[in-house]
C-alpha cells in the first residue's frame, strides 16, 4: 500500500487503521500491496460543528485506488471522534473495492450510522495526530535566506569561471589556427585541417 497523505494529519495513525480495516473487512493480498490511497483536506463552508459531515471518500469497484478527504485539523476539537469516522468511511471505500456496490450494503457499511460507530469504536486507539511544524524566528529566516542567495551565487561564479576558462582555451586554438593560415598564405603553402575544439 501506498499512501500519498496531503494534509495536515500525520500518517502513522491512519496507515495503523487502514491496515486493521483491511485485515478486518478481509481486502486481497494483491489489492492490499497495490492499492494507492490519497489523504486529501475537505473544505467544509462555515464552523465544523460536526466532524462526521466533512469526511468522505471513493474508491473504484474491484480498483486498487481509494481517496479519503478529512477535515482540516484546525476545526477538530477530538481526534479520537476523528479516527472512528475514518475506520469507518475507510470501511465503507473497501467495500467498493471488494466490488460491493451502494445498493448491496447495509448499515454496518453505512459510515455515520450508530451502529457502524460503535463497529470502528477500536479506532480510538489510534487518535488523529497534527503534523508538527517548526517555527523558524525571524531573524534566522533573514540568515537562511542570505545563506541560501550567497549559495546561489557562488554557483553562478564557479558556473561562468568554467565557462571563461573554456572561451580561453577555445580563443587560444584559433588564435594559433589564424597564425597558421597566416603564416601559410605567406609562404604560398596549402592549408592544412580546421583544428577541433
Amino acid at each position: 500500500m501506498k499512501i500519498a497523505n496531503k494534509t495536515q494529519w500525520l500518517t502513522g495513525p491512519i496507515r495503523s487503521i487502514l491496515c486493521r480495516v483491511f485485515q478486518e473487512e478481509e481486502l486481497s493480498a494483491w489489492q492490499r500491496t497495490n492499492l494507492n490511497v490519497e489523504i486529501r483536506t475537505s473544505h467544509p463552508k462555515g464552523h465544523c460543528r460536526n466532524v462526521d459531515e466533512h469526511v468522505s471518500g471513493c474508491a473504484w469497484l474491484k480498483g486498487t485506488e481509494m481517496v479519503l478527504r478529512l477535515p482540516p485539523a484546525k476545526r477538530v476539537t477530538d481526534p479520537t471522534a476523528l479516527a472512528v469516522i475514518v475506520a469507518s468511511v475507510a470501511a465503507h471505500e473497501v467495500a467498493h473495492l471488494r466490488g460491493v456496490d451502494h445498493h448491496e450494503m447495509h448499515g454496518a457499511y453505512k459510515p455515520w450510522s450508530e451502529h457502524s460507530k460503535a463497529r470502528f469504536a477500536w479506532a480510538r486507539e489510534f487518535p488523529m495526530q497534527i503534523k508538527l511544524t517548526k517555527v523558524i524566528p525571524l531573524d534566522e529566516r533573514r540568515l537562511l535566506r542570505q545563506q541560501e542567495k550567497i549559495k546561489i551565487a557562488r554557483e553562478a561564479v564557479t558556473r561562468w569561471e568554467r565557462k571563461h576558462k573554456t572561451a580561453q582555451t577555445k580563443l587560444r586554438k584559433w588564435r594559433q589556427r589564424l597564425q597558421g593560415i597566416q603564416k601559410a598564405k605567406a609562404a604560398g603553402r596549402s592549408l592544412g585541417k580546421k583544428p577541433t575544439v
